[in-house]
């Protein structure tokens, strides 16, 4: 049972943490949401994370016997606040650098779990990280991952159209990440073939992991379930477009509409 001066310094807390995070977190995210294309799925983000801690308020810990807001919990913002403004500051002409907008994040929720980890213990922290899980789905990735998995990947499923569609007698060549027919090009990116929806399907599968509460093991088989799917989606939308469209322009925009 929580008395009524554990509510207070609780409430003092849980204020504070939500404030620094609308202004320092979903501010420069949001800005990222909106240019990144792949991100479009990101404002889903803070609902997801906003409905898993509402739904979990009822096994809230109580903050331990004796804690206040006092000098020490300032100093652990006033820290977090130090590092965190310059980062800030440098996202503002670079908000979609992957590197410094993950250190960003990652020193923001540093802060916050070590602040629930002065107030609650152990418990605290547990409680507040789970929520918090469904933020790398939301995040750029870095550029190498995106050397190394996903450029592959385009031009693995541009190969595979390429030689479906020969097999079914429609000339076609793959050349990068675009298949080459007869009257035109089929872009991989142009036909939403990018794999944008992997990072979704990636955030979805940590959401449900930690809603339903699997075991480590099972999450991961989720992950790998979700990103499956993703881009079995994604080839499938791409062999259907150059299967129908012809390859011609408006005819791929009229299909891709």
């Amino acid at each position: 049972m929580i008395s009524p001066g554990q509510r207070h310094v609780l409430g003092f807390w849980l204020w504070a943490m939500a404030v620094l995070f609308a202004g320092l977190l979903l501010m420069p995210l949001s800005r990222a949401w909106a240019l990144a294309p792949d991100l479009g799925h990101g404002w889903a983000a803070p609902i997801l994370a906003a409905y898993l801690w509402w739904e979990g308020w009822s096994e809230r810990p109580g903050p331990v016997a004796g804690v206040s807001p006092g000098l020490r919990g300032w100093m652990l913002l006033l820290i977090g606040l130090s590092a965190a403004i310059p980062l800030r500051l440098f996202l503002t002409p670079y908000p979609l650098w992957p590197v410094a907008l993950i250190l960003y994040v990652t020193l923001l929720m540093v802060m916050a779990l070590g602040i629930a980890g002065y107030l609650a213990g152990r418990p605290g922290v547990k409680w507040l990280a789970g929520p918090l899980i469904v933020l790398p789905g939301a995040l750029p990735w870095p550029g190498a991952i995106e050397r190394v998995l996903i450029l592959p990947l385009r031009e693995g499923i541009a190969t595979l159209v390429a030689e479906i569609s020969n097999l079914f007698g429609h000339p076609a060549l793959a050349a990068g990440t675009s298949v080459q027919l007869v009257d035109g090009w089929v872009g991989i990116d142009e036909a939403c073939g990018g794999i944008r929806s992997l990072q979704a399907a990636v955030m979805t599968a940590l959401f449900f992991g930690e809603w339903l509460r699997l075991s480590w093991g099972r999450r991961l088989a989720l992950i790998i379930a979700g990103a499956l799917a993703a881009v079995v989606g994604n080839f499938g939308r791409v062999l259907f477009l150059a299967w129908c469209a012809g390859g011609t322009g408006e005819t791929l925009a009229n299909w891709h509409d």
